[in-house]
């Protein structure tokens, strides 16, 4: 199967707002974040075809899916996409069974992605498939509308926050789930979400949408690491902490204790044999702890040198101070990496820490362990 690449750039206006954005995605999943209203639910409507924008052109790998130029703009049921909403809109009067066929009834034009039985058994509704929608718990339904939109040979996946309705016990249930559907299929899939911790596990690419407009895209680390981005995204002054984000780049488990490594170096962790491989690490600022010199007989064990890049005072007698952080093993300055502590303003007078002064960075191991997000975007 040919690989999809979605190519998008539109303009929708309406009322008092205008939607632009241009963009490609290419296959994994590619998060779509950005405050209530930015126009994320806009953006996937226009992509799925429900509505028109008024200049522009939608592209998927060699299907034109849309061009206002040409007068071109296939209908919804046309496009091979398969659309996953927030609240699952399963058929009632239909069993699990029937409700995954309905997807596979939509289209007779593409090779399907995979039958009947390996989407169950990927989904894990194989002994679910005679129930009716109301005796699925949350998690289920979404499984069976997930599969419902696999099942209908799609080139395209767009889906719309959907585990927003869910409580994290059945939310983190589901993660496995979506790991396996992109390590699966070779799709492009547009994932809006509001919770930190769903993109950070899931997600390859990033497109933050801020008023309509498309204001970063990239990586994830690259465009989650913007102290711009992570101001828009997590509050106002009052509310705002800085954030590092850190690529896994390998792990390893010895006992109960979980090594990965970073471009900061090897960071210890505590895990369970049953917890899910970590793609990244979050380290906010407030679980950074900042000491002049190298300190001995701690029972910290994630050190590293640093270099004070700048101090910027904060509300309530604190201030966030940029780092540039390098790996023990690497003491070569072109090496270094951001890193953000925020401590009060009375230890960095103490400690007498100005631009340019060095310093050691420490992370505690439980400031790392993964726990359900409590950090959504506004």
């Amino acid at each position: 199967m040919t690989e999809a690449t979605l190519t998008v750039d539109i303009k929708q206006n309406q009322p008092g707002f205008q939607l632009e954005a241009s963009f490609t995605l290419s296959p994994g999943i590619t998060a779509l974040i950005g405050r209530s209203g930015a126009g994320k639910t806009m953006l996937l409507d226009t992509i799925a075809g429900l509505r028109t924008p008024h200049q522009g052109s939608i592209k998927l790998n060699d299907m034109c899916l849309l061009d206002t130029e040409a007068k071109i703009n296939r209908p919804p049921e046309q496009r091979h996409i398969g659309y996953v909403f927030q609240s699952g809109r399963l058929m009632p009067h239909l069993s699990v069974k029937g409700n995954l066929l309905f997807g596979s009834h939509r289209t007779r034009q593409n090779a399907p992605l995979a039958d009947l039985d390996e989407i169950t058994s990927l989904l894990g509704l194989t002994d679910l498939l005679t129930r009716r929608p109301h005796h699925l718990s949350g998690g289920e339904r979404q499984r069976v509308a997930i599969g419902r939109a696999l099942l209908s040979a799609p080139r395209l996946i767009l889906m719309d926050e959907p585990l927003a309705n869910l409580d994290p016990a059945r939310r983190a249930e589901l993660l496995p789930f979506l790991h396996r559907i992109q390590h699966r299929f070779a799709l492009p899939i547009l994932y809006v979400s509001h919770n930190m911790d769903e993109v950070l596990r899931l997600a390859d690419h990033v497109l933050v949408l801020k008023n309509g407009k498309l204001t970063a895209q990239g990586s994830v680390s690259d465009v989650l690491n913007d102290p711009k981005v992570q101001h828009y995204l997590l509050g106002s002054a009052a509310q705002f902490e800085p954030e590092t984000i850190l690529e896994v780049l390998s792990e390893e488990r010895t006992g109960n204790i979980l090594h990965l490594k970073t471009q900061l170096g090897t960071f210890t962790l505590p895990h369970t044999q049953s917890a899910p491989s970590i793609p990244r690490l979050r380290i906010q600022a407030r679980d950074v702890i900042l000491s002049r010199t190298e300190v001995s007989g701690l029972s910290i064990r994630n050190a590293l040198p640093c270099i004070i890049k700048n101090i910027n005072p904060v509300e309530s007698g604190q201030v966030d101070i940029e780092l540039l952080a390098r790996p023990k093993s690497s003491p070569e300055q072109k090496d270094a990496s951001p890193l953000w502590a925020r401590i009060t303003q009375a230890a960095a007078h103490d400690l007498n820490l100005t631009k340019g002064a060095s310093c050691w960075a420490y992370i505690k191991a439980s400031a790392l362990v993964p726990q359900t997000s409590k950090i959504t975007i506004l």
